[in-house]
Protein backbone atom coordinates (compact mmCIF):
# COMPACT_ATOMS: atom_id res chain seq x y z
CA UNK A 1 0.00 0.00 0.00
CA UNK A 2 1.30 3.44 -0.87
CA UNK A 3 -0.15 6.84 -1.50
CA UNK A 4 -1.20 10.17 -0.09
CA UNK A 5 -2.59 9.94 3.44
CA UNK A 6 -5.05 12.82 3.20
CA UNK A 7 -6.47 14.25 -0.06
CA UNK A 8 -5.85 17.84 1.16
CA UNK A 9 -2.15 17.11 1.78
CA UNK A 10 -0.01 16.18 -1.19
CA UNK A 11 3.09 16.60 0.99
CA UNK A 12 2.57 13.67 3.35
CA UNK A 13 3.07 10.19 1.92
CA UNK A 14 2.84 6.66 3.18
CA UNK A 15 5.70 4.63 1.75
CA UNK A 16 5.36 1.22 0.11
CA UNK A 17 7.17 -1.53 1.99
CA UNK A 18 9.33 -4.07 0.29
CA UNK A 19 7.39 -7.25 -0.06
CA UNK A 20 8.94 -9.99 2.03
CA UNK A 21 8.21 -13.63 2.46
CA UNK A 22 7.31 -14.82 5.93
CA UNK A 23 7.12 -18.57 6.35
CA UNK A 24 4.70 -19.54 9.07
CA UNK A 25 4.34 -23.19 9.96
CA UNK A 26 1.00 -24.03 11.49
CA UNK A 27 0.73 -27.01 13.79
CA UNK A 28 -2.39 -27.75 15.82
CA UNK A 29 -3.64 -24.24 15.10
CA UNK A 30 -0.49 -22.58 16.52
CA UNK A 31 2.26 -20.53 14.87
CA UNK A 32 5.74 -22.01 14.88
CA UNK A 33 7.47 -20.50 17.92
CA UNK A 34 10.67 -19.75 16.00
CA UNK A 35 8.84 -17.05 14.04
CA UNK A 36 7.31 -13.93 15.57
CA UNK A 37 3.54 -14.19 15.49
CA UNK A 38 3.08 -10.47 14.80
CA UNK A 39 5.19 -8.04 12.75
CA UNK A 40 4.27 -4.44 11.90
CA UNK A 41 6.36 -2.22 9.64
CA UNK A 42 5.24 1.36 9.02
CA UNK A 43 7.05 4.22 7.27
CA UNK A 44 5.98 7.74 6.37
CA UNK A 45 7.60 10.88 5.01
CA UNK A 46 6.55 14.50 4.70
CA UNK A 47 7.68 17.08 2.13
CA UNK A 48 8.24 20.29 4.10
CA UNK A 49 6.34 23.31 2.69
CA UNK A 50 9.25 25.72 2.21
CA UNK A 51 12.14 26.21 -0.22
CA UNK A 52 10.12 24.69 -3.03
CA UNK A 53 9.47 21.50 -1.03
CA UNK A 54 13.12 20.51 -1.36
CA UNK A 55 13.36 19.26 2.24
CA UNK A 56 11.60 16.17 3.54
CA UNK A 57 11.51 14.27 6.83
CA UNK A 58 10.44 10.73 7.52
CA UNK A 59 10.21 8.09 10.16
CA UNK A 60 9.36 4.47 10.57
CA UNK A 61 8.90 1.69 13.09
CA UNK A 62 9.21 -2.07 13.06
CA UNK A 63 7.44 -3.86 15.89
CA UNK A 64 7.42 -7.60 16.41
CA UNK A 65 6.23 -10.03 19.04
CA UNK A 66 8.40 -12.48 20.96
CA UNK A 67 9.67 -15.74 19.58
CA UNK A 68 11.72 -18.65 20.87
CA UNK A 69 13.77 -21.61 19.70
CA UNK A 70 14.17 -24.87 21.59
CA UNK A 71 17.60 -26.42 21.02
CA UNK A 72 19.14 -29.36 22.85
CA UNK A 73 16.97 -29.01 25.93
CA UNK A 74 17.52 -25.23 26.19
CA UNK A 75 15.11 -22.51 25.11
CA UNK A 76 16.41 -19.36 23.42
CA UNK A 77 13.98 -16.48 23.85
CA UNK A 78 13.73 -13.11 22.09
CA UNK A 79 11.18 -10.81 23.68
CA UNK A 80 9.06 -8.51 21.58
CA UNK A 81 10.73 -5.28 20.49
CA UNK A 82 10.33 -2.12 18.44
CA UNK A 83 12.88 -0.32 16.27
CA UNK A 84 12.63 3.33 15.21
CA UNK A 85 14.19 4.85 12.08
CA UNK A 86 14.46 8.50 10.95
CA UNK A 87 15.25 10.23 7.67
CA UNK A 88 15.90 13.77 6.46
CA UNK A 89 16.25 14.44 2.75
CA UNK A 90 17.09 17.30 0.42
CA UNK A 91 16.29 17.52 -3.31
CA UNK A 92 19.32 19.28 -4.81
CA UNK A 93 17.78 19.59 -8.29
CA UNK A 94 15.58 17.54 -10.63
CA UNK A 95 18.20 14.78 -10.89
CA UNK A 96 19.95 14.67 -7.50
CA UNK A 97 18.77 14.04 -3.94
CA UNK A 98 20.70 13.59 -0.71
CA UNK A 99 19.40 11.91 2.45
CA UNK A 100 20.54 11.02 5.94
CA UNK A 101 18.95 7.87 7.38
CA UNK A 102 19.39 6.82 11.01
CA UNK A 103 18.35 3.26 11.87
CA UNK A 104 17.64 1.80 15.31
CA UNK A 105 17.58 5.33 16.75
CA UNK A 106 17.27 4.19 20.39
CA UNK A 107 20.07 1.60 19.99
CA UNK A 108 17.82 -1.33 20.91
CA UNK A 109 19.77 -4.57 21.42
CA UNK A 110 17.95 -7.51 19.87
CA UNK A 111 18.63 -10.78 18.11
CA UNK A 112 18.32 -10.57 14.34
CA UNK A 113 18.17 -14.35 14.32
CA UNK A 114 19.02 -17.35 16.39
CA UNK A 115 18.75 -21.06 15.77
CA UNK A 116 20.68 -23.06 18.38
CA UNK A 117 22.99 -22.68 21.38
CA UNK A 118 26.15 -22.76 19.25
CA UNK A 119 25.19 -21.61 15.78
CA UNK A 120 23.85 -18.60 13.90
CA UNK A 121 22.88 -16.35 16.82
CA UNK A 122 23.34 -12.77 15.64
CA UNK A 123 22.50 -9.45 17.19
CA UNK A 124 20.76 -6.94 14.96
CA UNK A 125 22.50 -3.75 13.88
CA UNK A 126 23.13 -1.13 16.57
CA UNK A 127 22.25 2.51 15.91
CA UNK A 128 23.74 3.49 12.55
CA UNK A 129 23.54 6.24 9.97
CA UNK A 130 23.86 6.34 6.19
CA UNK A 131 24.30 9.40 4.01
CA UNK A 132 23.17 8.77 0.43
CA UNK A 133 23.40 10.72 -2.78
CA UNK A 134 21.04 9.54 -5.53
CA UNK A 135 20.99 10.58 -9.15
CA UNK A 136 18.37 9.75 -11.76
CA UNK A 137 19.10 9.97 -15.47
Amino acid sequence: MAGILHPASEDWHEEPLEQGVKLVLVQSGQYATFNPKHILRLWTHYDLPWQGRRWSVGGGVQVQSEYKVVSGGATLHQGGYALANLRVGYRIDKRWTAALNVSNVFDRRYYQSFSSLNWSNRYGDPVNAALTLRGTF
